[in-house]
């Protein structure tokens, strides 16, 4: 389950490239902030949203009883540390799928308690959002 997540679970695995460093994750969908100081990635079961920023690894939202959530971006201002995810039942076509903001995502302490702001909406698979740098 998400919840048994430690910091041990994000180590570091030695390459056989001098200019290429690897690690492991336990979740999927992983995306660095543009400055590269933060992390954030969903757990398996796309339930939860684990944000990573070098001093803990902590979970900042979980998706209530139906939906997941997938394929974080950060927007790529990073004075507005804002998080964009896909919320919504599948990846199917069949279903609704929406896009999210989750602003000032790295002062958010505890689940449930950072503002999740819907910004799509309607029977459309508004699946993989993308941010301009602009």
């Amino acid at each position: 389950s998400g919840d048994n997540i430690s910091t041990q679970l994000l180590g570091n695995f030695q390459s056989l490239l001098p200019d290429v460093e690897l690690f492991r994750l336990p979740g999927a969908f992983p995306t660095f902030s543009n400055d590269g100081s933060k992390l954030a990635f969903v757990d398996n079961e796309l339930k939860t949203l684990w944000l990573a920023d070098g001093k803990e690894l902590r979970i900042v939202y979980k998706a209530k009883s139906g939906d997941k959530i997938f394929s974080p971006v950060w927007n790529q201002d990073p004075n507005k540390d804002t998080l964009y995810v896909c919320k919504g039942p599948s990846f199917s076509s069949r279903e609704s799928v929406n896009i999210c903001a989750i602003p000032k995502v790295s002062r958010s302490r505890a689940p449930q308690q950072c503002e999740f702001i819907q910004l799509t909406e309607g029977f459309f698979n508004n699946s993989f959002p993308s941010t301009n740098p602009d």
